[in-house]
């Protein structure tokens, strides 16, 4: 796997800091319990994610609960690690939710200047 960009770095240090302030939810567990109380999240994935967990996100993403976002070169390690646990396949955060918009500004950056 390539090195992420700095984009997606940036992501990582964000979801670090929605972690400390209590926001983020890891790991499709928690993930899918969240859905399942109604909210809308916004979920970042990493690149290595599992079948089993990407089709749970996708079917919440075609019913408007989810939006997905992939997280480019980032694998379980690194992402477990910038939000300070051992692996994680995935992160969410409210939508709407501050940190979410930033991060997805982020990422949309990055988009964008791949495209030029």
């Amino acid at each position: 796997m390539n090195e992420p960009s700095d984009a997606v770095k940036k992501a990582l240090a964000m979801m670090g800091l929605a972690r400390a302030a209590g926001v983020l939810s890891i790991g499709q567990d928690s993930i899918r319990e969240e859905l399942r109380r109604g909210k809308k999240l916004v979920l970042f994935v990493t690149e290595d994610a599992g079948a089993s967990a990407m089709r749970r996100f996708i079917a919440a993403e075609e019913r408007g609960a989810a939006k997905i976002y992939r997280l480019g070169n980032t694998g379980r390690l690194l992402l477990g690690g910038s939000i300070g646990v051992s692996s994680a396949q995935a992160a969410a955060l409210p939508a709407g939710n501050g940190f979410a918009d930033k991060i997805i500004s982020i990422l949309s950056e990055d988009r964008s200047d791949a495209d030029e």
